[in-house]
């Protein structure tokens, strides 16, 4: 393998391991908002749930 060659090959797969870092936080983005929205979903379901505790002995 010619040095040129071996210079594509490095490069391309720099690109491929940027692009791929750059995806992985695209998605943890994703996945942080939708729980957000699943929470606020969740407490606006349920605004009351957890204050009152009803015992009988």
């Amino acid at each position: 393998m010619d040095v040129a060659a071996a210079s594509i090959s490095m490069k391309s797969a720099q690109t491929m391991q940027a692009v791929s870092i750059r995806m992985a936080s695209k998605v943890m983005d994703l996945q942080k908002q939708t729980g957000q929205q699943l929470v606020e979903m969740m407490q606006s379901a349920t605004p009351n749930f957890g204050h009152k505790l009803n015992i009988r002995i």
